[in-house]
């Protein structure tokens, strides 16, 4: 019998690729003894990545890609006797090999190639046997050896020989059956049987190592990628040897791999599988033959729904939900039904709804609520869709279609900065199966949002100059005297403070000429001046650009509308397009910097109130705006990057000096309005408040903390949140609110150690929560620590033994009778 395993934590890419470049900067300072230790640290740790192959696994076929053959030489010329060198060095000259020839015929090659090909294997032969010598339990080079003699065309009992050592010494290593798996294929030395047979006996291995299951899913998408004829492809995979595994497989993968890539390519399969009218003949035999076969009845209503089949579906749905059977996948498709079939899409968002409530694993609750998603998009609904696709990488932020999806829907609405935004997370991730894709839409979004921006600024030019024009013919033509009287009368009337007068005058100005730009902005002054409520004013502001675009004095006093109604966007395009036909006003680049603080655009706030600071230094609110900025008003380097949160570097506490400490009111100041920004919904003036204070005071941990919670629970943006929660607690590592956040962000992940950690510190001060309590005795579970995790769930149903109304207290004591009451 195999040995279970606990289940391990889950790196996040980044995590990996900091591991590689460590190792690569070891073995290329020499440092190899301490690289020897590092690899023997990750074995150790036993950590796997989101597709569920172990971290070392990984920098082995890594570090054997990079050229760093000679380095694996020098290593061993000073260590002959360890195992890792030999080990890289024999994987090296195999992918040398696999990149000369691949699995082609050998007579393919030219003569040179040959040897070239023969050489490499070769040096990889003898590599992997004096590795499996030096460490003969290793799992590593046994399995390269299988893959050697796929290359090599070796016979099978050769190839058993390397298979079953390395299966021995780990069983959950997956280049030996990969490379296996290709051996017996019938196009390669086995035949159809051969090839089934293994694949199904993998299955066997798959529970207590859940990764393994893909071998049998390979089997599936290889046979499937070598049949051209759809029929064929559909014979194949339309028996019940193969279907019914297959789905069981994909469904188990989602629960205990959901982070896995290759997922989204089985649902490919299984979703054109399932399109057919083959495949509803081949299910409904399947129920009749075992009715209670889950997979069967999933695979019926499923594709009774994607051959439009409603109403036989949706009898079948209600039957499962009256036996209350797999009340999750029941109320989802019944959710599909509805958006198919029924105009009120509330009562189909419930069926969702219900799903998710039924639906323990967060990460299938992350699936249904991609689903919901992609049917919200297809019907137009983009908002709706974007706050599902939010909810779905909350729960799992490892999503990839979820960020592609939802960049399309912020696209489609407008939103590019935002769409390009998710689109580099798939960009800047590692073996992103859409890394690609996202490289081209970001190329293609910019492309156009440059376009776009042109073409308003070439009509804004156009229309300003042919206003302009119209204006100078119009000024040519003789004034009337009724005009000129209610003009002269009015701007009497305005400085003597008798506004209701003033009104009234331009008020005939603009009904003797309603064209004529200059009575709508004197209505806006006047109106401004009795009522200190903007929007009135600003409405006479605009006509009176309407008639006379691009005039600096009318886009100023515009310009202080929009600030105060809080418009920044609409403030800083007029402003922009009075700086753009060139007026050089102090006032246009002063209230301009004002509208690009709060648009997070620190390039041109810096620039903007230096401008305005050389035209006119004594203009009101500018010496204010600059100090806020902390820089001087020449030319000096910038401090401080509204936008960006600097990098702060933990040092040494200095010593006291003479100078007295400032007084915290201004930093408190900061902190308290970003927070009442950020009550308000106003996230860019939270984050720009907080940035602040961070400049202010990089100690702090509190404007890092906010910041956490700002892209944890307003953007769901978990990467960057972390970031930040980790910011705030390097400044406060003895904070248990901070800790049990974390604790709880690391948890969601699955990374157990991480939560563990995190949790313990939490739950000593936080000792009542059982959520914590009852996540730390998991997180304990799931890293092998069973005592530490039984005392855990002891100390839950300790707390309150009586009470059913509380769940994780009934959940801890559930836990407790599974885990150790029936082990005894």
């Amino acid at each position: 019998m195999l040995p279970a395993h606990a289940t391990p934590s889950i790196l996040a890419p980044a995590e990996i690729d900091h591991h590689e470049h460590r190792l690569i900067s070891l073995i290329n300072q020499q440092r190899f003894d301490k690289a020897n230790r590092y690899f023997s640290e990750q074995i150790k740790r036993g950590q796997r990545s989101q597709n569920g192959e172990r971290i070392h696994e990984i920098l082995y076929n890594r570090l054997a890609k990079h050229p760093l053959q000679h380095r694996f030489s020098r290593w061993l010329e000073t260590y002959p006797d360890h195992y890792h060198p030999y080990f890289l060095r024999g994987k090296s000259a195999l992918y040398r090999a696999a990149e000369i020839k691949g699995y082609d015929a050998t007579i393919l090659l030219t003569k040179k190639k040959r040897t070239q090909y023969q050489e490499s294997l070769t040096a990889a032969h003898a590599d992997l046997l004096k590795a499996l010598e030096i460490d003969p339990a290793a799992p590593g080079a046994p399995a390269a050896l299988v893959s050697l003699a796929l290359y090599e065309g070796e016979e099978e009992t050769v190839l058993d020989q390397w298979y079953l050592t390395s299966v021995l010494n780990d069983p959950g290593w997956l280049e030996g059956y990969r490379a296996k798996l290709v051996y017996l294929a019938p196009w390669r030395h086995g035949s159809a049987k051969s090839m089934f047979e293994f694949a199904d006996i993998t299955r066997s291995i798959q529970k207590s190592h859940p990764v393994i299951s893909t071998i049998f899913a390979d089997y599936v998408t290889l046979n499937l990628e070598q049949l051209a004829d759809p029929v064929d492809k559909r014979e194949f995979i339309l028996q019940d040897r193969v279907m019914l595994p297959f789905m069981e497989i994909v469904d188990n993968l989602k629960r205990q791999l959901p982070h896995a890539r290759s997922i989204e390519a089985y649902d490919e399969v299984l979703k054109e599988t399932l399109s057919t009218r083959e495949a509803v003949a081949f299910f409904s035999a399947s129920v009749r033959r075992n009715s209670s076969n889950i997979h069967a009845q999933r695979g019926l209503i499923s594709s009774m729904i994607a051959t439009n089949q409603p109403i036989r579906a949706k009898n079948r749905l209600d039957r499962l939900i009256k036996k209350k059977q797999d009340l999750g996948f029941a109320y989802s498709s019944l959710g599909a039904l509805c958006f198919q079939e029924v105009d009120d899409l509330s009562l189909c968002h419930g069926y969702y709804d219900e799903a998710i409530n039924f639906e323990t694993s967060l990460h299938l609750q992350a699936y249904y609520h991609l689903q919901r998603a992609n049917l919200y998009q297809q019907k137009g609904m983009h908002e709706e869709a974007i706050d599902d696709y939010s909810a779905a990488l909350n729960h799992n932020p490892f999503l990839e279609q979820g960020y592609l999806a939802r960049s399309s829907s912020y696209y489609l609405q407008g939103a590019i900065g935002k769409a390009i935004d998710d689109l580099m997370v798939l960009k800047d991730t590692p073996d992103s199966s859409f890394k690609i894709r996202a490289r081209t839409l970001i190329n293609e979004y910019l492309q156009q949002q440059r376009r776009q921006e042109e073409e308003s600024h070439l009509r804004a030019v156009t229309s300003a100059r042919r206003a302009r024009a119209d204006r100078d013919k119009k000024s040519q033509q003789p004034i009337s005297i009724e005009l000129r009287n209610a003009y002269i009368n009015g701007v009497e009337a305005y400085h003597r403070k008798k506004y209701n007068e003033a009104a009234g005058f331009f008020f005939r100005m603009i009904a003797e000429a309603p064209d004529d730009d200059t009575g709508y902005f004197m209505l806006g002054k006047t109106i401004r001046a009795r009522d200190p409520e903007p929007l009135k004013a600003a409405v006479y502001f605009q006509r009176a650009l309407t008639y006379n675009p691009g005039n600096p004095t009318y886009t100023i006093e515009l310009a202080k509308c929009y600030l105060e109604l809080q418009e920044y966007q609409q403030a800083h395009s007029a402003l922009s397009l009075a700086i753009d036909n060139g007026h050089e006003q102090a006032a246009l680049y002063y209230l301009r910097a004002r509208a690009s603080k709060h648009l997070d655009k620190p390039g041109q706030l810096l620039s903007d109130a230096r401008i305005a600071h050389e035209h006119d230094p004594d203009l009101p609110g500018l010496s204010e705006l600059l100090a806020s900025l902390t820089i001087t008003p020449a030319r000096t380097k910038k401090r401080f990057n509204i936008a960006t949160p600097p990098a702060v570097i933990p040092v040494e506490p200095e010593l006291e000096t003479s100078q007295p400490p400032a007084p915290p009111v201004k930093k408190d100041t900061l902190v308290q309005q970003g927070k009442k920004a950020l009550k308000d919904g106003k996230l860019q003036e939270a984050k720009t408040y907080f940035f602040a204070a961070i400049e202010q005071n990089s100690n702090s941990a509190d404007p890092f903390y906010q910041l956490a919670m700002l892209f944890l629970e307003k953007e769901y943006n978990t990467p960057k949140g972390l970031l930040y929660l980790n910011q705030a607690l390097d400044r406060a590592p003895k904070n248990a609110h901070y800790r049990s956040q974390r604790g709880q962000i690391h948890f969601k992940m699955q990374n157990f150690s991480a939560a563990a950690v995190d949790l313990q510190i939490a739950t000593k001060v936080q000792t009542q929560k059982h959520d914590l309590l009852f996540m730390l005795g998991i997180s304990y579970q799931e890293t092998g620590a069973r005592n530490a995790a039984r005392k855990i769930f002891d100390k839950i149903r300790a707390l309150d033994i009586k009470s059913k109304k509380n769940l994780y207290i009934q959940m801890g004591s559930d836990a407790w009778q599974k885990y150790y009451l029936g082990s005894g």
